[in-house]
């Protein structure tokens, strides 16, 4: 990876464009390829890429740090101080266990169940990573409880239904993964334009998220068929601390204050810090100093600050828009053929998350998204919605950190996982793509 980047960094500019441009390029490749490839941490990646930008001065370092004056670094920042919150008073599993314990004693009852417990989840905590660690011991226990053994079918099952419901449906939810934030800050530091987390929600939710749930329930059922003992199921009831009232009312009021950002015009990213603050201010003590210390990983606002750079970085010294004409002539965008760009622009993202990773390919196709408006006559914002849209659809495990982390702590096979997200992918591509379009058409999205 490092000699590909030093060859494209020592690589003659294209006539016409900035000296720099091509340095640019070499460290994109070169963070954005250990990113996909996980050789070393992201964090480490993201500080060595900082360095280098600095020490090579091919950009200022309003550019090389522009990404801790958006509102999408503090949007991760307290939603992994809510997360952490949400486990110590014990709401994360309070949550979970009553959906569960509501949807019936059936195979098809707890698999819907332990969806619902991961994308209610998914609404209330900004953070994959923490939404994995906090529902992964309820599935675990459930399993358990019902028999079924590890790497069993029904085992593997309820495990895909987390992912359904943690993942791939969460990701229709502004803050709800990394991806969709590093897209929200780069909008905001490259094209000063505000994603609104209604509008968002509204354009993905019904069809990506609602109808591919309820599609890739049957698919995990047929998949991974189980048969259950009904009477094997406990039914103790679950209580909630003080605290845990208390922080299960702060994600309510954090929720409800995301959902209208459209009308009173407060950052997703800001209403998530004064939660942040809230949650660890020494009266009410939901996140002592300790664990703020030991459990909040400063890591992964690393990892997406270095990740917003990199698009800066690249629209900085005019890479984007030589990369977007050659992307353009391409696709072959063109204003009156809405299907085929529509299918063009989402084709292109699928690629370049089967390449990058989800996280990976957004510092990449952000940049570019004003030249691919241009030539196939989307509004900026509809463009920008069509290249995050394939992030909500990993084809196998390692495009998705979280999906990596959940299967190592599941000690289950990839391939495993894997044979349930290539249907799912395939139940994407040609169908649920092709009505998320007339979907856009009828909010007027694509004109």
């Amino acid at each position: 990876m490092a000699i590909i980047a030093i060859g494209v960094a020592l690589a003659p500019a294209p006539e016409g464009t900035d000296s720099r441009m091509m340095l640019a390029a070499g460290l994109g490749v070169f963070a954005v390829g250990l990113w996909a490839t996980a050789v070393i941490p992201e964090a480490l990646t993201a500080i060595i890429f900082f360095a280098a930008a600095m020490i090579t001065g091919v950009a200022p370092a309003s550019d090389v740090f522009s990404a801790f004056h958006s509102s999408a670094i503090w949007l991760i920042f307290g939603g992994l101080i809510l997360g952490v919150a949400a486990d110590r008073t014990g709401v994360g599993r309070y949550i979970a266990s009553k959906i569960v314990s509501r949807t019936g004693h059936s195979y098809m009852g707890l698999l819907s169940g332990v969806l619902l417990g991961a994308l209610v989840l998914g609404f209330l905590i900004p953070s994959s990573m923490g939404r994995v660690l906090l529902f992964y011991p309820v599935v675990k226990g459930l399993a358990e409880e019902v028999g079924f053994e590890k790497g069993s079918k029904g085992a593997i099952g309820l495990l895909c239904a987390m992912i359904l419901g943690g993942y791939l449906m969460a990701s229709t939810i502004l803050p709800a993964n990394v991806p969709n934030v590093i897209m929200l800050g780069l909008t905001e530091t490259l094209y000063d334009a505000p994603i609104t987390y209604g509008e968002f929600l509204k354009l993905h939710f019904p069809v990506m998220g609602v109808l591919r749930g309820v599609i890739g329930i049957f698919v995990i059922r047929w998949l991974f068929p189980a048969t259950i003992d009904p009477t094997a199921i406990s039914r103790k009831p679950v209580t909630l601390s003080r605290d845990g009232r208390l922080m299960l009312v702060l994600l309510g009021v954090t929720l409800f204050f995301w959902m209208t950002d459209s009308i009173h015009g407060i950052s997703p990213g800001w209403i998530s810090l004064a939660a942040a603050a809230i949650c660890l201010f020494p009266g009410i003590g939901f996140v002592p100093e300790e664990d703020f210390q030991r459990r909040v990983s400063f890591g992964m606002i690393i990892y997406v600050a270095g990740t917003i750079a990199v698009g800066a970085i690249i629209t900085s010294t005019g890479f984007d828009n030589w990369l977007g004409a050659t992307v353009k002539d391409v696709l072959h965008l063109a204003p009156g053929n809405p299907a085929q760009s529509y299918a063009s622009i989402v084709g292109l993202s699928v690629v370049g998350c089967f390449a990058l990773t989800m996280a990976g390919v957004m510092p990449v196709l952000v940049p570019i998204a004003a030249d691919l408006a241009a030539a196939s006559g989307f509004s900026l914002f509809a463009v920008l919605m069509m290249l995050i849209v394939a992030t909500t659809v990993p084809i196998l495990p390692y495009q998705s950190g979280p999906i990596v982390l959940l299967i190592r702590l599941a000690g289950v096979r990839f391939r495993d996982v894997a044979r349930f997200l290539i249907p799912m992918a395939l139940v994407v591509w040609f169908v649920l793509f092709p009505l998320n379009y007339f979907w856009w058409r009828f909010l007027g999205v694509l004109g």
